[in-house]
């Protein structure tokens, strides 16, 4: 993506290799589960909407990770990506 253009909306990717990008939940959904080994990021919205909900399914984020998207200090558009199975997201 070229500096000053467009932001992408999401991005999947495995291992160095990005596989799609600015894909809306149900496609984001659809290359993960084709992809077991795949990892995604999203830029999500800061309010309680549907596509927000749908988002944390997707990403599978338990209800404390969506309060905490939700709380006045997290940052507008804050970016959220599923671990590979088995990695520790505090490390």
């Amino acid at each position: 993506m070229a500096a000053g253009g467009p932001v992408a909306l999401s991005e999947a990717w495995i291992g160095s290799r990005v596989i799609a990008h600015d894909l809306d939940g149900d496609d984001l959904a659809d290359v993960l589960q084709q992809n077991g080994d795949a990892s995604a990021w999203a830029i999500v919205p800061r309010e309680e909407t549907p596509e927000l909900l749908r988002l944390a399914k997707i990403l599978g984020l338990d209800e404390y990770a969506v309060s905490e998207l939700l709380t006045p200090a997290s940052l507008p558009g804050q970016r959220v990506r599923r671990l590979p199975a088995g990695q520790d997201a505090r490390r």
